[in-house]
């Protein structure tokens, strides 16, 4: 048997409520303020009639049916509500556990309310029991009233003259989409006047905008983007207009023929391109010019070494690749080009008539290839043996390997000949000679003897002696001049005027270095120009360039003395001290009293080079050191980073360095730096 009795009540405001709820939840959503919560009152007895008073728990959900039936609300198991019973009356918010927000009351005819109260009060152990009968959820009367939004008519403004306006919405059911059948009676929706409408519903079918007055749906008012959707994906947009013009957002174009391109030919006008030829590609008309068809036309498909060429005026073919071997070359018109195959032998030919190598063997290292025989064919001679010349043969038509014999004519070689003097035998060679030196003259006579040292005019040095390994320079037609080697290593180097020997420049893009081979200082207590930094520029105005890279890196080792705040400065000038100017001052966190080591690395990139104030140095240092967060610094690693004012890099034997301050009372010891200047010419 039942422990409980139930006796329902409702008030007003709850009845309202649900009648309201069951209207805003799903179909009034932009009306702000209303509750998602039902109210709701109930009185609670036990089987014998008394009421009831404790705190009880109580669950609530909603059935299509008073009993048995499906259940509506919610999804899962009712959430209990904790409910203070007094003399057996309670009142609880409904939805305020399992919200109502979501559920539609209109989507289901009857609605009844299901209650389940816990058999033990306050801890709610004991087991549920169903509160009989459920409970039918009902409209009152005026409540009815919200049914007008389905089918009835909303009026918005007065209505009144040829300026009222009116809201009518005839039939919408929630289940007609754009291009379905419509749910009730044709239905249309005015605005601002009686005769501008949009007709909804139209032969039955729900219809998209039409009977528009302008030439196309035009989207006003908001100032900032928004985004229109259509229903599906096949909807589209009506207009009146034969043409939604390029300034309207369309085309200005009413039919179009396969192959057609739409151009921008005006600011605000679009222009169709017709197809032409196949083959045809499409190339710019240059600038504020419309684009146009090329003359020339161009292959649809081309495979792995084909090539293209012009096969008649303005068409471009492709050549299928040739096989193995095959060469290049135009046809018997001298019109096209074709792939040839070689004929005659394996061999190579020599120029545009077939010659055979006749010769047989292999082809050794000096040989020549000579036309020989009276039917020239390309024949390979043979290399000769040491000091013979080559000659023509005693017939004087075919090349041979020919010996000179001393004082007589070289066999079966070209005689050297001596008729108009009698010092020379008709035939002899030239080392028996007298000595001096031979000078060809206007006629055919030979000079066999000089006292003197022969002048530069008649082919010698004009000096008697010469400085061993000096080397000669010419002074036109007077005695020339001689360089000596000079020191070991140097160079004959030209100044643009002449020669001279000189130590070889530095190698051009190589980097410079710089180091330190034993311990630079120590200290460092003021700013110390640090030794092993510096980079000497002979000529920097060639020797730089946008982009030298100049790399420090050096360690330091403290005493627990000085806690100032460390400064490196990176300095260019031509001093190589703390003279020159500070470009970048990098400055690091204080240090602490505690011994440390640690390593500062220094990079410094040329953005721009040049004279006046044309020069800027971009700087980025790092600081790492062993004893985490004392001795050199609180940080375990720090960076700093500085850019240069501008400044003259051009000078001259410039100096780029660095110089370290540790800071007042400091006692650093740095036993390692390497320096290093990169990307230069």
């Amino acid at each position: 048997m039942s422990r409980f009795n139930f006796l329902k009540i409702f008030s007003l405001v709850a009845l309202v409520g649900i009648l309201v709820m069951g209207i805003s939840v799903e179909k009034v959503s932009a009306v702000a303020g209303v509750s998602a919560r039902l109210s709701y009152q109930g009185r609670l007895t036990d089987n014998n009639g008394s009421p009831l008073s404790n705190t009880y728990c109580i669950r609530y959900s909603i059935y299509d049916a008073q009993s048995g039936g499906t259940k509506l609300w919610p999804a899962g198991t009712p959430t209990a509500t904790s409910t203070i019973v007094s003399n057996g009356v309670f009142n609880a918010p409904i939805g305020e556990m399992d919200s109502l927000a979501g559920y539609d009351f209109s989507a289901s005819t009857p609605e009844y309310l299901n209650v389940e109260v816990n058999t033990t009060p306050v801890s709610c152990g004991g087991t549920w029991e169903n509160l009989s009968p459920r409970q039918s959820i009902d409209a009152t009367a005026y409540a009815r009233v919200a049914y007008s939004v389905y089918g009835g008519d909303v009026q918005v403004g007065d209505a009144g003259g040829t300026s009222g306006k009116l809201l009518k919405l005839a039939w919408k059911n929630t289940s007609d989409t754009l291009g379905g059948a419509c749910s009730g009676p044709q239905g249309s929706l005015w605005f601002n006047s009686f005769s501008n409408f949009t007709r909804i519903c139209n032969n039955n079918i729900i219809k998209s905008l039409s009977g528009l007055t302008n030439d196309f749906f035009d989207v006003s008012g908001p100032t900032t983007a928004r985004t229109f959707a259509f229903p599906d994906a096949n909807a589209t947009v009506l207009t009146s207009n034969t043409a939604v013009t390029a300034a309207q957002g369309g085309t200005g174009q009413t039919t179009y023929t396969i192959g057609d391109l739409l151009y921008a030919s005006g600011a605000s006008a679009l222009s169709k391109l017709i197809d032409v030829t196949a083959g045809s590609y499409l190339r710019s008309g240059g600038a504020g010019v419309a684009p146009v068809w090329s003359t020339v036309t161009l292959p649809n498909t081309a495979a792995t070494g084909d090539l293209l060429y012009a096969s008649a005026t303005n068409v471009l073919s492709a050549l299928t690749k040739g096989t193995a071997n095959q060469f290049l070359r135009m046809d018997g018109t001298g019109t096209n080009v074709l792939w040839s195959t070689f004929t005659g032998s394996s061999n190579a030919l020599l120029d545009g008539s077939t010659h055979t190598d006749t010769t047989a063997g292999t082809v050794a290292r000096g040989d020549i290839i000579t036309g020989q025989t009276t039917t020239p064919k390309w024949t390979r001679l043979a290399k000769g043996t040491a000091n013979q010349v080559l000659s023509m043969d005693g017939t004087g038509t075919d090349v041979v390997w020919a010996t000179v014999s001393a004082g007589g004519a070289p066999t079966t070689a070209t005689y050297i000949t001596q008729t108009a003097d009698a010092t020379l035998s008709a035939e002899q060679a030239l080392s028996a000679l007298a000595t001096g030196y031979m000078k060809v003259t206007t006629g055919t006579g030979v000079v066999t003897s000089q006292a003197t040292p022969i002048p530069v005019a008649d082919g010698g040095t004009g000096a008697s002696t010469l400085t061993a390994n000096n080397v000669i320079l010419g002074n036109g037609t007077t005695a020339p001049t001689f360089v000596a080697p000079g020191t070991s290593g140097n160079l004959l180097q030209s100044n643009g005027t002449t020669w001279t020997s000189a130590a070889p420049p530095a190698a051009s893009g190589l980097p410079k270095y710089n180091q330190s081979v034993t311990t630079p200082a120590a200290g460092f207590a003021a700013d110390t120009y640090l030794v092993g930094s510096s980079i000497t520029l002979a000529t920097p105005a060639t020797t730089l360039k946008a982009g030298a890279r100049y790399h420090l890196i050096f360690d330091v080792s403290k005493t627990a003395a000085g806690t100032a705040t460390p400064i490196i400065n990176i300095r260019y000038g031509t001093l190589g001290t703390t003279g020159d100017a500070s470009k970048c001052a990098l400055t690091w966190t204080a240090q602490t009293a505690a011994t440390d080591t640690g390593i500062f690395e220094i990079w410094a990139t040329f953005r721009t080079i040049g004279s006046g104030t044309t020069a800027v140095l971009q700087c980025a240092g790092q600081r790492t050191h062993g004893a985490s967060v004392t001795g050199l610094g609180t940080l375990v690693g720090e960076t700093k980073v500085a850019t240069s004012a501008g400044f003259d890099s051009t000078v001259a034997n410039s100096i780029l360095g660095a110089s370290v301050n540790g800071g007042t009372s400091a006692v650093w010891t740095i036993t390692l730096v390497q320096a290093m200047l990169e990307n230069i010419n």
